[in-house]
């Protein structure tokens, strides 16, 4: 039935007899982070030859996957199952009580369905009605050690051994019963002292624990030993083995205990023996679980009732310490927690499906991320797996870095941080830190992100149970580490703001400033003549279709709403340049325009009376600043007169006498003075253009 279970065994699934817990090798800045925050981890282990390190691992106190895979694997009334992994290839074992030997290839992953091969009875040495089965490696040799009997069949314990591969066709050795002592013998277990190999089983029929003594070869017949366990009580009767049907040894602090599964006195229970530093002591007895009500019956069972319970595993993981219990009679599996090795154990969960008479569960096998579990059913011939997954919570789900990342997680719950070293050699080593993760506190962070240039954002960071804030970079901001601060950036900038709560809970949020810029350019003063004309707008104002444009007043401007107007103004003026973008964000700039008569008179120097080139249909005086006009005279090219006027504001037709004067050039004069007294004279051409 049962086989022992190692406290390293969760990890590794088989290591070397003997090899102890390993001291840790990372600790975790903090065990209690946020969902988001990143959980920071110390490696101690340096120069290891490799690095598996997994986010998310799959925990014994999470929820488990039930798979009913069926009874296509040759079982005919399976007694016992153990489950190993050599090399990247992971292997079961099963017999049946007929006398055969079924190895379970898995390939590389716990998940796969195995292909079963049929080792048969081994040239008769597999002993007779087999039940248990503990699987180990010493010296680089894999070995298979089996007990069985009874019901009329010689009680024996047979060795398998397979060399240096699981994969390799095996022999087999039947040392019989050394002593005579074995009678019906359960939950075989075998493990290096020193340097003795002891091995331990209980028998059904008597109600016996033996010790076997291989001295210092496991290969060897061992000797037989009957223990007597000192009877202290504990949680009720009975005062000894009752019924004895597997065993779940455990090595751990440099203490051994044993826990046995028994079916006698009319209740199954489990019995705690604790042998001390040594197999060789007398171990003390006391009850880790009574049915004091008896029955267990009912589909689920009862909380805590063991019924026929026919194999037990206990392991460690991450620091909390659970027990596995198939029970036979109602078809579940009972699983229990306890603080410690000495404590009592407290009911968690049963599990009722698929199972049809379960007479073996293996050890817990970690399949990297996963861990895996394996129940063989005598009622349906099949095989169920119980499958502890890896989570999908972890921004990163394993590495193989000597330094590891930093993950963080989505969902608040409880994880594991898994660490093996050195996988597959002798010195291999495994860790394993469990991280809680909360719901972000409420935060309160008034903000609006969007501003224009120039503007200030007035910041207020709140939540009850923050222990302080602290904002980052410290770049436009009044206060690092206020709760009512502003920042006024120029430029888009993101600000980082960490808020530690109590627990180590660390929010590291972000408020992003975006600075909506707009920028107006109305170009630089000028002068110009009375009557000349000037376009105005600056090269750097910003351009782009999420731009508007205006200028005002509009007087004297050709286009108010173009980004560079042509202004022809009458007297100096300042014209206002506004920028509005899609946001809202306004940039106004100015440019002052100073108009002066400056002694020139502005005429242009070509026009078309029937306004067919897009030159001037009149031809006149542009100045706005004549206050007096002595004469303004035009002639043609034969020095007649054709226009003349001593009003500034009439102007030429391009007729004589009711006529077109016909295409060419013509010579005009004018005198005048301006409003500041000035006299100005000029003379030039101007071209009629037909």
């Amino acid at each position: 039935m049962r086989k022992s279970l190692l406290l390293v065994l969760l990890f590794l699934s088989v290591l070397p007899l003997g090899l102890k817990a390993q001291n840790s090798l990372f600790d975790l800045e903090s065990d209690t982070v946020c969902i988001g925050q990143k959980v920071n981890i110390r490696p101690h282990a340096q120069n290891a030859a490799t690095y598996y390190w997994g986010f998310c691992s799959g925990y014994l106190n999470n929820p488990a996957i039930l798979d009913d895979l069926g009874a296509g694997f040759q079982f005919n009334q399976a007694s016992s199952i153990e489950v190993g992994h050599d090399g990247n290839k992971f292997y079961g074992f099963v017999v049946n009580p007929v006398g055969e030997l079924l190895k379970l290839d898995f390939g590389n992953s716990l998940i796969n369905i195995p292909t079963v091969t049929n080792l048969g009875d081994l040239n008769s040495s597999i002993t007779a009605s087999p039940n248990s089965l503990y699987l180990t490696q010493d010296g680089g040799k894999w070995y298979l050690f089996m007990c069985g009997g009874g019901g009329g069949n010689p009680s024996s314990i047979s060795r398998i051994d397979f060399g240096t591969s699981l994969n390799n066709v095996p022999n087999g050795v039947n040392m019989g019963n050394p002593g005579g002592l074995l009678n019906d013998p359960r939950g075989i277990f075998v493990a290096q002292q020193g340097n003795v190999y002891y091995g331990f089983v209980v028998n059904n029929a008597d109600n016996k624990l033996i010790r076997l003594n291989f001295g210092n070869n496991i290969s060897k017949t061992p000797s037989e030993t009957n223990v007597a366990p000192i009877a202290t009580g504990g949680f009720g009767p009975p005062p000894g083995l009752g019924g004895p049907t597997d065993i779940a040894p455990v090595f751990d602090q440099g203490f051994w205990y044993f826990f046995v599964t028994n079916t006698g006195f009319g209740n199954s229970t489990v019995l705690r023996l604790y042998f001390g530093n040594t197999l060789s002591n007398v171990p003390v007895l006391t009850t880790a679980v009574a049915n004091s009500t008896g029955g267990g019956g009912g589909n689920p069972p009862t909380p805590s009732k063991l019924k026929g319970a026919s194999g037990i595993t206990v392991l460690k993981d991450c620091g909390n310490w659970y027990g596995y219990i198939t029970n036979k009679t109602n078809d579940s599996l009972l699983k229990y927690s306890f603080g410690s090795l000495s404590s009592g154990w407290s009911f968690n969960s049963a599990y009722v499906a698929p199972f049809n008479a379960p007479t073996d569960l293996s050890r817990i096998v970690r399949d990297r991320d996963s861990l895996y579990m394996f129940v063989v059913n005598s009622g349906s011939n099949g095989l169920t797996r119980i499958l502890f997954p890896q989570c999908q919570n972890a921004s990163i789900a394993s590495s193989t870095s000597p330094i590891p990342p930093s993950p963080s997680y989505n969902d608040q719950g409880t994880y594991n941080i898994y660490l093996a070293i050195n996988e597959g050699k002798p010195n291999a080593a495994v860790d394993c830190k469990q991280v809680t993760v909360i719901r972000i506190p409420p935060i309160n962070l008034s903000h609006d992100t969007l501003i224009c240039q120039g503007d200030t954002l007035h910041v207020i960071a709140g939540s009850q149970y923050a222990l302080n804030y602290i904002f980052s970079p410290n770049y436009n901001i009044s206060d690092t580490q206020g709760i009512n601060i502003k920042v006024y950036p120029t430029i888009s900038t993101t600000y980082t703001i960490r808020i530690p709560f109590p627990e180590g809970c660390v929010v590291d949020t972000t408020l992003r400033v975006d600075v909506s810029r707009v920028k107006a350019d109305a170009g630089p003063d000028r002068s110009i003549g009375d009557g000349a004309s000037t376009v105005i707008g600056g090269p750097n104002t910003y351009k782009g279709n999420i731009f508007t444009y205006q200028w005002f007043p509009i007087q004297y401007l050709d286009n108010p709403f173009s980004l560079t107007p042509t202004a022809t103004p009458a007297a100096d003026i300042t014209y206002y340049l506004k920028v509005t973008n899609t946001d809202g964000c306004v940039s106004i700039d100015t440019v002052n325009v100073k108009v002066s008569c400056g002694g020139n008179i502005n005429l242009p120097n070509a026009f078309a009376p029937e306004n067919t080139h897009g030159a001037p249909r009149r031809f006149g005086i542009l100045n706005k600043e004549l206050v007096q006009l002595n004469y303004f005279r035009i002639f043609d090219r034969w020095g007649k007169e054709v226009f003349s006027t001593t009003d500034v504001t009439k102007q030429w037709d391009g007729t004589v006498g009711g006529n077109p004067a016909p295409f060419g050039v013509y010579v005009w004069e004018a005198d005048g003075f301006c409003s500041t007294g000035e006299r100005v004279s000029k003379s030039g051409n101007v071209t009629l253009i037909r």
